[in-house]
Formats: structure tokens, sequence, C-alpha cells
């Protein structure tokens, strides 16, 4: 109602729809749980670190956590074979040095976090 006399109904639509996706992904950090991913290397603790900064370098605490215990994660980033649960899901992660490998992992979280904030139904 405030800005009804000073924008143009077009100008209007787009800012009260800016607003809603502004408000919906304040609402879906708030509620929603970061995913917890778990790192295992059996090649280099180098791996292990290299991964753990990036992650740490593109997502927030509040989207991912990287819990140390493969048990607590709902990811397991793996570069060899690991016995996962059922509510576990195991991510190959082939080569650090790969850039196609960074590419399928950082589309598979987003993935796995459009999902966990749709499921809200905010």
């Amino acid at each position: 109602m405030t800005y009804k006399n000073e924008l143009s109904v077009g100008a209007l639509e787009v800012f009260g729809f800016q607003i809603a996706e502004l408000l919906y992904s304040y609402m879906s950090h708030l509620v929603a749980e970061p995913v917890k991913i778990a790192i295992y290397s059996s090649y280099s603790a180098n791996y292990l670190m290299v991964l753990k900064n990036i992650l740490h370098g593109i997502y927030k605490k509040k989207s991912v956590l990287i819990v140390e215990k493969i048990e607590d994660a709902e990811i397991v980033i793996a570069d060899s074979a690991v016995n996962v649960n059922d509510h576990q899901v195991l991510f190959y992660f082939e080569d650090v040095h790969r850039i196609e490998t960074w590419k399928k992992l950082a589309i598979y979280i987003q993935t796995v976090l459009i999902k966990r904030r749709t499921q809200l139904n905010i």
C-alpha cells in the first residue's frame, strides 16, 4: 500500500515478488536443518582438508554441516567404497583435481538443499 502511488502496477508486482522471494529465502534458512555431510578419504588426508575448506567456503553452516562420524551424516562423500545406512547417500568423489567431479558434487548438494526447502511448504 505504501508504494501504490509511487510505482507502476508492473513495477509494484515485480517489487512484491522480490519481497516475497526474500522472505521465503529468509524463512527457509531459519526453519531448514542443515544437510549433514561426512567426508571419508582412503587415499589422502589432504583430500579431506581440501573438501572441508571448499565446502565451508561455498555453503554457510546453516545450509551444510560437516560432521566427523559417518553414522551422523546424511551424505557421505568418499573416494572409495564405504558402507552407508539406508537413510544415507554415498557420493563417490572421483578426483579432487577434476572440475567435473566438483560440478557434480555442487549440483547434488544444491538439489538436496532445494528439495529440503521446498518440502517446508512455506
